[in-house]
């Protein structure tokens, strides 16, 4: 998910969409499961961001950052159903 996720906005550090998009893949996804935030859907997912941003310092996010970082997730969790089982971690 990080390469999409990085390129959804120019400085993502900088962005409070970002920020708080990312806070709330995290908070769903602490497992490292994101097919739960998947589940969420757009709509609800860029709700979430909208109740997070007030702790990033801001009221208004950029939708095209949000739905970026949402689009990504869709990539990762497609990533780890193709290689499920494949990969037993280090020095396997």
């Amino acid at each position: 998910m990080w390469p999409a996720a990085l390129e959804a906005a120019k400085r993502p550090l900088e962005s409070a969409s970002w920020c708080a998009a990312i806070a709330v893949v995290l908070a769903r996804a602490g497992d490292g499961d994101l097919s739960g935030v998947r589940r969420m859907g757009q709509a609800r997912f860029v709700a979430a961001v909208g109740r997070e941003l007030p702790a990033w310092g801001s009221t208004r996010s950029c939708r095209r950052i949000v739905e970026a970082v949402f689009a990504a997730t869709d990539d990762a969790v497609g990533l780890v159903a193709h290689g499920a089982g494949r990969w037993n971690g280090p020095g396997s």
